[in-house]
Order: structure tokens, then sequence, then C-alpha cells
């Protein structure tokens, strides 16, 4: 009995941070996007299909493994839309955006939080983190780390 608590306890840490969520709905706040004029606020993100938002630092390695990840799957998530943002300098996000080729996927947006709202709001510097909305715009997951993109279309699917 002892074997198999101390076998679910490190599950449960290796499990790399994910937590189902309260359902809470989408929070709103603004995002300079990668153009450098228009600001995005996160209220006029339309519903009605699976939103992941994932806070990056264009840095971060796990940030890069995350997205090469994304996008090799990118065929059996093109019905996602992907809200990439970083509270890094606006240059990380042209970087990022132009090194991934975002401007081929037309689910993916990327932007700056300028107000560093997601850090505040999720009390959480780590990177990436990733969260995952219902089709209602309604908090389904939270992933702190780099998740493995198997659990990330698991929780979309559900």
């Amino acid at each position: 009995m002892r074997q198999v608590t101390i076998l679910t306890f490190v599950s449960a840490i290796l499990s790399v941070g994910c937590f189902k969520a309260t359902k809470d709905p989408m929070p709103s706040f603004n995002v300079l996007l990668s153009d450098s004029v228009t600001i995005l606020n996160t209220k006029d993100i339309p519903s009605g299909a699976p939103i992941v938002m994932i806070h990056f630092d264009a840095t971060c390695r796990e940030c890069q493994q995350e997205t090469d990840s994304l996008l090799l799957n990118m065929k059996t998530l093109q019905n996602v839309s992907f809200y990439f943002f970083t509270v890094g300098e606006f240059s990380e996000v042209t970087t990022f955006k132009n090194y991934y080729h975002f401007d081929r996927y037309s689910n993916i947006t990327i932007g700056q939080d300028y107000e560093k709202f997601i850090v505040k709001h999720f009390n959480s510097y780590e990177t990436p983190l990733v969260l995952i909305y219902d089709k209602r715009k309604r908090l389904s997951a939270v992933f702190k780390g780099k998740p493995n993109i198997g659990d990330i279309i698991n929780q979309i699917k559900n």
C-alpha cells in the first residue's frame, strides 16, 4: 500500500503542474498584437472553438520546444485558436513570430501582454504557461511548465 501511495505522489509531481480549472470565464485584458498597432481585448476573442493561450518567453527553451510540438501537430489542432503572449520586449514578439512562421497559420495570434495581466492574474512568471479554454470561453485546464503535447490535445478534445 505504501508503494502505491509513493508512486501516486511521484506521478502527481511529474505531471508538469497541470490542474483542472474551475470553469472560470476568460478574463478581459489587452494585448498589443504583432503589427505593433492593434490592441486586442480578450473579450473580443470569438467563442465557438477551443482557445489555447500560451504565456511564453522567446528565450525559454521549453517554450520553443512546446511551440515546435504544437506546430508539428497543427493539422490535428487546426480548429483551435492559439494566442501566444509574452511580457517580454516587443521585439521578442516579432522574432518569435518570424522564426516560427506564424503568418502561415490563420489560427495563431501573437502579441505582447504589456500590462502583465497573465502573470498577475495567474500568479506565475513560469513559462510556458498554457491556458486551455473551452468553446464557451471557460477555463478548463492550466499547465505550468512544459506540458506534453498529447496532454494538451486530450484536454482540448474533452
